[in-house]
């Protein structure tokens, strides 16, 4: 009886455990043939199997839950993933399409999270090949954190959504992101982790250079020392197909020559700017645009207002940022160059439109997160520009100056100050009339009187034009070299103002005349050019600029103070030479604080040819002995004059032969101060005018200068004097200050121009 139930019992089990056992999920299969644990093994095994669940398989080896059938392959590499390190991937999808670079008819995204370390985001994937029935897209990140993350791939089109099923793989801690960046505490240089810091030496690179030449011209620049290039894309124009069957597509063979260039820069250990857009791309070029062609922006103000022109720009860019994201030879982005260069009286569209053009670049870059850069075309004040959130760092083209190098250290100390970022002069480009200077001193100059100030960029020579290419890379190996031999990368400069030296080499002071040139020499706005801005202050006898914030062209509501003191003679005047002058005619009118000393009136006349060569677009105010303290007002509707420069005569300076001016910075961690002079005659409008680099120029004989050290008695530095041109040390020695904290230095001969650096030896 008994045995009878036991039968049964065992035949009914027989039956039940393996149907119950098909039924049960494949881990608890497992987990029934695993061998039972006793209570002193279950934290160990816990902890194993903690492990486990950490380490287990990436998607491509585990797919517990089947992809969408139209998800025909996904191909991540998720093996060695590293935060700071390269993520990169792509799928094949099938997914109906017309243009597949119009995020409006499709749209692939990367969506990845991360459970523990708070990351999220939904990267654009880049199309790379295929059509509806079968296409690729890419992406290319870097991963911010490390830990674990979950991803998925999802396509929107305008008939359907879909998506791949989510996968997760580990990612483990790496060496850093890798990029280099404005440093916050010492903004006067970049830096990156595990790497040393950079000041950025370079050019501005053509986009449009292929194989060898291309080769070539990185090979120059790689050799003189150069470590950084500007690469504008021209991207309206020139990244998007503008007619035929292509229309609307973007440039895959622009794009893969930018792919090319980032991968040679990279192999040099170079670093990019990318620029997208340009003002030159809004002129008569932009009819011959797909933006033009297609109808979504007719004209080029339409560019910046129509919301489908917007969108479409803004795809391009997304892409861009996609495509490149993990190549960590890009160092900033740069959404357009100068666009204060357009409509001035559409300052407000062209607001808005960089706000939107920086916001799909933030959203594309949302790991690598690099610095934006906002350049303007002018040098004005531009609050909108460069004031808020978005900017980054703050730069600045210089254009038509006589004096490159006194634009470059002005600009740079005064906007640096006042807006509290980085900021550098991006270029430099002589007026369209200009003197030919095959030796482009304008650009030398820049770059010399650019490094002394607290910008980590130094400003960028030309390599766009073939012309310009071996002066630009002498330029940058001259830079290089002193940076190199004085470890200057590592210093926090701060621009430094010394006073001019008058030295005395002429016997005949009629032969000498002190020039001054406006401190900022594009127009300001109205509201800036103001009483408390438009100032001239100087001392002859020192020659020392105690204050030069006057704009070069002046007008109806501006008012200019000036203060000058020590005037040798009272048979001495103050020379304005303007360069240009409105129509019609208005009155100068020159007040001190007591009476009306002159009132003249200005038309084009005083560009009259048969006027003696001397008086020609000159406006003479007399002065007397001593301290002569003045107001400059223009009188009459609409009154501009363009002032080319200021000239005192018979004061023992410029033309020449005299007047030595430093433009020097200080190392605030070190006290050590860097200086370059450049002898008057040598700034670039002079050397080009008068052929100066086809003469022997005599050497400027020693002389004295003396510099107040803070807070320094009897302090000893040493003192290294440096041949710019031959980029080779002079001469050094130790020197040490007097009781009231006075360096005294002793110029050796020069030519044209010198360096110097002081360093405390305590």
């Amino acid at each position: 009886m008994h045995l009878s139930r036991i039968l049964k019992t065992t035949l009914l089990l027989a039956v039940i455990l393996p149907l119950a056992a098909c039924g049960k999920k494949q881990e608890n299969k497992i987990r029934q043939l695993q061998p039972q644990q006793t209570q002193q093994e279950a934290p160990k095994a816990k902890k194993a199997k903690k492990q486990k669940a950490e380490t287990a398989p990436t998607a491509a080896e585990s797919e517990s839950e089947p992809d969408d059938k139209r998800i025909l392959s996904l191909d991540v590499d998720t093996e060695g993933a590293t935060s700071g390190a390269a993520f990169t991937g792509s799928a094949t999808i099938k997914a109906p399409f017309k243009n597949p670079f119009d995020a409006s008819d499709i749209s692939v995204e990367l969506v990845l999270s991360g459970r523990a370390n708070g990351v999220s985001m939904n990267l654009p994937m880049h199309y790379e090949r295929g059509n509806s029935d079968k296409s690729t897209w890419s992406f290319s990140t870097i991963l911010p954190k490390a830990g674990t993350y979950n991803y998925s791939v999802a396509v929107k089109t305008k008939t359907e959504n879909f998506s791949s099923a989510e996968r997760k793989f580990k990612a483990t801690k790496g060496t850093g992101l890798g990029i280099y960046r404005p440093s916050k505490k010492e903004p006067s240089h970049f830096y990156k982790k595990g790497a040393a810091n950079i000041r950025a030496i370079g050019a501005n690179f053509p986009a449009t250079l292929t194989g060898d030449t291309r080769e070539k011209a990185l090979d120059e620049l790689a050799a003189a020392g150069a470590n950084t290039l500007r690469i504008k894309l021209s991207a309206p124009n020139s990244l998007i197909v503008p007619t035929g069957e292509f229309a609307g597509k973007y440039n895959q063979p622009m794009l893969k020559n930018l792919e090319t260039l980032l991968d040679s820069m990279q192999k040099r250990g170079m670093n990019a700017i990318v620029s997208f857009a340009d003002a030159s791309d809004f002129g008569a070029n932009y009819a011959n645009s797909y933006f033009a062609k297609s109808g979504l922006a007719p004209k080029s103000a339409d560019f910046f207002k129509n919301p489908d022109a917007i969108e479409a720009y803004n795809s391009l860019v997304k892409y861009v940022v996609n495509r490149f994201g993990a190549n960590k030879t890009i160092a900033m982005w740069e959404p357009f160059s100068g666009i204060d260069g357009l409509d001035i009286s559409a300052l407000d569209s062209y607001t808005a439109w960089l706000s939107t053009a920086t916001s799909a670049i933030r959203d594309s870059d949302t790991t690598a997160k690099r610095p934006i850069l906002l350049s303007a075309a002018t040098s004005s004040e531009l609050d909108y520009l460069w004031g808020g959130e978005a900017c980054a760092f703050l730069g600045f083209d210089l254009v038509g100056l006589r004096d490159f190098s006194q634009g470059a250290w002005e600009h740079s100390n005064f906007f640096s100050k006042r807006y509290k970022k980085p900021v550098g002069a991006l270029s430099a480009t002589p007026a369209a009339n200009a003197p030919e200077d095959p030796t482009s001193a304008y650009i030398r100059n820049a770059m010399w009187a650019g490094f002394m100030t607290g910008s980590p960029i130094v400003p960028f020579a030309d390599f766009t034009k073939v012309a310009a290419r071996i002066p630009s890379a002498e330029a940058i190996a001259e830079i290089s070299a002193f940076e190199k031999h004085f470890k200057t990368a590592d210093a926090n400069l701060e621009a430094l103002r010394l006073p001019e030296k008058i030295v005395q080499t002429s016997s005949s002071a009629d032969e000498n005349t002190t020039i001054i040139y406006p401190a900022f020499t594009e127009t300001f706005p109205d509201r800036e050019v103001s009483n408390d801005l438009a100032k001239l202050s100087f001392d002859i006898a020192t020659a020392e600029t105690k204050a030069n914030s006057i704009p070069d062209t002046w007008k109806e509501s501006a008012v200019i103070s000036v203060a000058l003191e020590n005037v040798p003679t009272d048979k001495n005047e103050l020379v304005i030479e303007a360069q240009s002058v409105s129509d019609p005619d208005f009155e100068l009118v020159v007040n001190t604080e007591e009476k009306e000393i002159l009132r003249t009136k200005i038309s084009a006349d005083i560009f009259d040819t048969k006027r003696p060569s001397k008086d020609i677009g000159k406006i003479r105010i007399p002065l007397t002995k001593g301290t002569n303290e003045f107001t400059i007002k223009l009188e009459g509707k609409n009154a501009a004059m363009k002032i080319a420069r200021l000239e005192i005569p018979k004061t023992g300076s410029m033309r020449g032969v005299s007047a030595v001016k430093p433009f020097a910075a200080k190392d605030l961690k070190s006290g050590s101060i860097y200086i370059w002079a450049r002898r008057a005659g040598a700034e670039s409008y002079t050397v080009a005018k008068y052929k100066l680099y086809q003469r022997t120029i005599p050497k400027l004989k020693s002389f004295d200068y003396e510099i107040q050290m803070q807070d320094a008695p009897q302090t000893t530095f040493k003192v290294s004097w440096w041949d710019t041109k031959n980029k080779k040390l002079i001469a050094e020695g130790e020197l040490t200050t007097n009781d009231q904290s006075v360096l005294k230095l002793k110029f050796p001969p020069f030519q044209t121009d010198i360096a110097c650096v002081i360093s405390p030896l305590q």
